[in-house]
């Protein structure tokens, strides 16, 4: 009965929310994506550890050669946003994480189609608090595939929830008194500025 009742709600999830890959860009470029993540050398201001080291992941999408061979990316790469959503702001994971099945046009680590020693123009995407790059796919890709690179960067500890590859996951704690506070006593404003959550580097 268990397992009947499961295939019906499964069955009932897929015909109500159904997984479609993102809507193709219309641009002429094919696009790339490449996920960095880095470690900075400025101490992390969101924990009371002082060896601690602000971490930063970083989506890059660009036009790509060719993209044939890599695998599209998926477009909510992280597991633990659904629990976070669910704890947040009380959306049922069951309701959710199935858009973590959802494929998108961007491919990993596609090579860069070459643009004659021009460049291509940057646009540097920020979230806001506290929502993830991951949001605004479609945007980054409308514009990679029309030769811009967009460079989006999740704000560690101001995004709902940031996985890193090592599995560490890191929430959002931009409303928290005690760390709003912390920030707040720095010494400079110089200081501030750069060791705040809202500021990755």
């Amino acid at each position: 009965m268990v397992i009947l009742f499961a295939i019906l709600l499964g069955s009932a999830l897929l015909y109500f929310f159904p997984i479609k890959p993102l809507p193709a860009p219309d641009g002429e470029y094919k696009i790339g994506l490449r996920i960095l993540e880095l470690k900075m050398l400025k101490k992390e201001l969101a924990t009371d550890n002082p060896d601690d080291r602000r971490r930063i992941l970083i989506d890059i999408w660009y036009p790509a050669e060719e993209t044939s061979g890599y695998e599209p990316s998926y477009w909510l790469r992280e597991p633990t946003y659904f629990k976070a959503m669910e704890g947040t702001h009380d959306i049922l994971k069951l309701l959710t994480q199935h858009a973590g099945q959802v494929r998108t046009n961007s491919y990993i680590n596609a090579p860069t189609k070459s643009n004659s020693g021009n460049g291509y123009p940057v646009i540097i995407l920020l979230p806001g608090t506290p929502s993830l790059v991951s949001l605004y796919f479609n945007y980054a890709e409308k514009l990679a595939s029309h030769g811009y690179i967009v460079v989006g960067l999740e704000q560690t500890y101001a995004n709902i929830a940031v996985e890193f590859a090592d599995e560490t996951v890191i929430f959002d704690r931009s409303t928290e008194a005690t760390l709003i506070d912390r920030i707040s006593k720095a010494e400079t404003e110089d200081e501030r500025m750069q060791d705040t959550f809202q500021y990755p580097f």
